[in-house]
């Protein structure tokens, strides 16, 4: 027998069986690429089927076919066939990579039964928790509602789930019902001191300040070392400011300045204490506690703010060499804030304002899973994937593989989970003044719904990239968010407004649900600023504070404006802090968008593929 022929049939036998393995295998995977696309275009009859045929040979991907079987059955409102699915999947793949979504869909699935009682207090007291620390509290008020009528609850429990209730109503501004849970806690050990805390926030939101100090200060006289010491000296602060009593809001934020340099709300005092004698005209004062916050709080994002402001306190000093050491400090170490962003203006050079770019580093991701997911662009579950593979990395060690977690959430168009993931790895760069991948910055501000904002912020005549910005800070690209003010979707439309508008553009039919649809909201949000926009005739800082605080409160603000305000000082004057900061951040964004997509950085990196 020919050696070299023997060679050669062994060869080819082994490409024959590699063949056959490669045609078998996408057997396997054509059926999943079918089932999955069914899923997600909302033919639920048709995914179930596929997904339930594909449970006879489910190989590697097991554990997301029984999760696609079980979501399908609910989403047909087959409960119990989807309850029973659910408990497969537990059972077989116990802390798996669906193990809190499993949770919360049993919960949705008995209460669609009415079978609650099926669940444990503590399962349930679990979900309520994951529903309020989600921001999903209407839900999270329904399950609490239920269990605390529940006979088999313990006395622990009961106190968790009334804690959990004030909070809730505290959210939705129920204000007479989490106050009369807030005052019921009171006498529970272990609960004191938050109900105080919560019960001083509650009256604080609803401007009643004298109450609202009185129970701060007895947090703090109860508790001077604990972790809401330091809150209850700043909100004493600021309710005695509001008061407009400025001695005794001093005392109290200079008093935390001192005790507790560290604390996330030390820099916030030095500068409430300078902005007010700086508007008072007192530039000298104002300038001391400029200077003294920015030199005790280096690196918080507040520094920019008091190293700005002392800039322009040394110009009304006419201190010009001081003047151009701090803007330039600004404008080098602060260009991620507002601020930052002023300080490049005024000294007319954008050469400072360009971040540092180091290349994208590439990792290989050793996973059949994730990457057949690619392969077939099943984005959502390959970040699913590599989210379940990040959990076993070290949290030092994620900085490698988040970006590749963004960019996948960013191809889903999941813009907000993709903001989330890298925003705080760009914060840590900009805080350590390190260079960041041009990557980073993509995917931190992305163009989310870029083709609807394009389509119309060019027939509206708005800059698309104001738009993103507005869309960025009021809902972080989020179609489905509500907030406690009932501002709907994406550009956050409250439903009079929406109402207003339909009727405006002779559109019918208007329902709130119809805000939810990101191509509804965005051209709405457009055509609101548009309108405004053309009242202020372009003025980009006008507009911002009406979109948020309406038309009527702007004229009052602007009638009493003096001719010698520069725009800084504008916007230090807005009463409202929600609105002062809105318009700082939303500026913010707008500026670093049009640093990135326009002026700033090689358009190449930001392919994001």
């Amino acid at each position: 027998m020919d050696w070299k022929n023997y060679k050669f049939q062994i060869a080819l036998l082994l490409i024959i069986l590699s063949s056959v393995l490669i045609v078998y295998k996408s057997f396997q995977q054509i059926p999943y690429v079918i089932a999955y696309q069914a899923f997600y275009h909302k033919d639920y009859n048709n995914s179930a089927k596929w997904f339930y045929r594909l449970l006879r040979r489910p190989g590697t991907l097991e554990e997301y076919i029984h999760y696609y079987l079980a979501e399908s059955y609910f989403q047909l409102g087959s409960y119990d066939l989807a309850v029973a699915e659910y408990e497969k999947l537990s059972q077989k793949f116990p802390a798996g990579r669906f193990d809190l979504e499993i949770k919360k869909q049993r919960y949705f699935c008995y209460r669609g039964l009415y079978q609650l009682k099926k669940m444990s207090c503590a399962e349930i007291l679990f979900i309520i928790k994951l529903f309020y620390n989600e921001n999903k509290i209407v839900d999270a008020l329904e399950a609490v509602n239920y269990l605390s009528l529940r006979l088999d609850i313990t006395r622990a429990q009961l106190r968790e789930t009334i804690y959990y209730r004030a909070l809730c109503n505290l959210f939705l501004r129920n204000f007479e019902t989490a106050k009369a849970d807030l005052y019921r806690m009171l006498r529970w050990p272990g609960y004191n001191i938050s109900s105080l805390f919560y019960l001083a926030t509650l009256h604080r939101t609803i401007d009643e300040f004298y109450p609202a100090i009185n129970y701060y200060q007895k947090v703090y006289r109860i508790a001077p070392g604990g972790s809401l010491a330091d809150d209850a000296l700043y909100w004493t602060g600021f309710c005695y400011e509001n008061l407009r009593n400025y001695p005794a809001a001093h005392k109290y934020y200079l008093k935390l300045a001192a005790a507790y340099p560290y604390s996330n709300f030390a820099d916030d005092c030095w500068w409430r204490v300078g902005i007010y004698y700086y508007r008072l005209g007192h530039y000298r004062t104002a300038n001391y506690y400029f200077c003294s916050g920015f030199a005790r709080q280096p690196g918080k994002d507040i520094s920019a703010e008091l190293a700005y402001f002392a800039a322009k306190s040394f110009r009304k000093l006419n201190n010009l060499p001081q003047r151009e050491y701090y803007l330039k400090a600004t404008a080098k170490y602060y260009f991620s804030a507002f601020y930052g962003k002023r300080a490049v203006e005024v000294l007319g050079s954008t050469e400072n304002i360009k971040p540092i770019i180091v290349p994208t580093k590439k990792i290989k991701i050793n996973s059949a899973n994730f990457n057949f997911f690619v392969k077939n662009k099943l984005y959502r579950d390959a970040e699913k994937e590599l989210l379940y593979i990040r959990q076993g990395i070290k949290p030092e060690q994620r900085v490698s593989i988040d970006p590749m977690v963004a960019t996948l959430a960013f191809s889903a168009q999941k813009y907000n989970d993709c903001i989330k993931v890298m925003a705080p790895h760009l914060q840590k760069t900009w805080s350590n003044k390190e260079p960041a991948p041009a990557s980073w910055w993509a995917l931190s501000f992305p163009r989310g719904y870029w083709e609807i904002v394009l389509k119309y912020s060019s027939k509206y005549k708005v800059d698309p990239y104001f738009v993103l910005a507005v869309l960025r800070e009021e809902s972080l690209f989020n179609p489905e968010i509500v907030s406690s003010a009932r501002a709907i979707g994406l550009m956050q439309i409250i439903p009079e407004t929406g109402h207003n508008l339909f009727t405006v553009l002779h559109w019918r039919n208007f329902d709130r649900k119809k805000l939810f649809d990101p191509e509804i909201n965005i051209q709405l949000g457009i055509i609101y600023l548009s309108r405004l926009l053309k009242e202020y005739k372009g003025n980009i800082y006008y507009t911002l504070c009406a979109y948020n605080a309406g038309p009527q409160a702007l004229k009052k603000w602007t009638r009493h404006r003096e001719q010698n305000d520069d725009i800084d000082e504008f916007i230090e004057r807005i009463p409202f802090g929600e609105t002062r900061m809105y318009v700082k951040r939303v500026m913010n964004t707008y500026l670093t968008y049009k640093m990135i997509y326009e002026s700033g950085i090689n358009p190449k990196y930001f392919k994001v593929n």
